[in-house]
């Protein structure tokens, strides 16, 4: 094959690669495909939070009213916010609606509505240019069921906010828990980890059993019959 001919196999070649993938994207813009390597499947929604948003009878609307922008350590938390809850719009068959609102774009009036609702802002530091600086930051959840209303405010995960796997890892559990709550405004709602590992406090101290555990064992067995 002569310099010529390989040329333009190589352009031809490459030019309907191309032009394949360009199509395949304008048919497949709105699909997601997501794949979780993890060991804990820290980017698989859980099977019981899929069943809770299956179980909506009608929509339920999230509003995260998060500041924009947010201190540096805290910038994953609107991306990971996204892709949880479109996993629960998937799993409720789009009766899970969300919007992202930075109130400090709004007016006073609205500003003042929210704290009526005590939803507030909470000062954090951060730093600019090597100088710290602080500054008041919304990060919210506001959950609306039919006349059910649950506020969720993610700086109570701690530590788990800072790390965008643990904030994944914990969304789920935390979400399901408020649209539990508000469809069962009666019941009450908890979280029961299968993670059988006590405080480092507990397995310090005297007679403590060698095998770990979350003393939760006849709790199951309630649950289970």
């Amino acid at each position: 094959m002569t310099g010529s001919s390989k040329f333009w196999t190589w352009f031809f070649t490459g030019f309907f690669f191309f032009l394949t993938v360009g199509v395949v994207n304008v048919f497949i813009d709105d699909v997601t495909v997501q794949w979780d390597l993890t060991e804990d499947n820290r980017y698989t929604l859980p099977d019981a939070a899929k069943r809770i948003a299956s179980g909506l009878e009608d929509v339920c609307t999230i509003k995260c009213y998060i500041s924009d922008p947010l201190p540096s350590y805290l910038a994953h938390v609107p991306r990971a916010l996204r892709t949880r809850l479109e996993e629960f719009q998937g799993a409720s068959s789009d009766l899970v609606e969300f919007e992202f609102i930075a109130p400090e774009n709004e007016s006073e009036e609205f500003i003042d509505d929210l704290a009526e609702r005590k939803i507030t802002p909470v000062q954090l530091q951060d730093s600019d240019g090597g100088k710290r600086i602080t500054g008041a930051y919304y990060v919210w959840l506001v959950f609306a069921y039919g006349t059910q209303e649950e506020n969720l405010n993610l700086l109570q995960f701690g530590r788990d906010v800072i790390s965008e796997a643990d904030l994944l890892r914990r969304l789920p559990y935390e979400i399901s828990q408020k649209l539990a709550k508000m469809t069962n405004p009666n019941a009450s709602v908890g979280i029961m980890s299968e993670k059988k590992v006590a405080p480092q406090q507990l397995q310090q101290a005297a007679g403590f059993p060698k095998e770990p555990s979350d003393f939760l064992m006849s709790l199951r067995a309630g649950i289970e019959a």
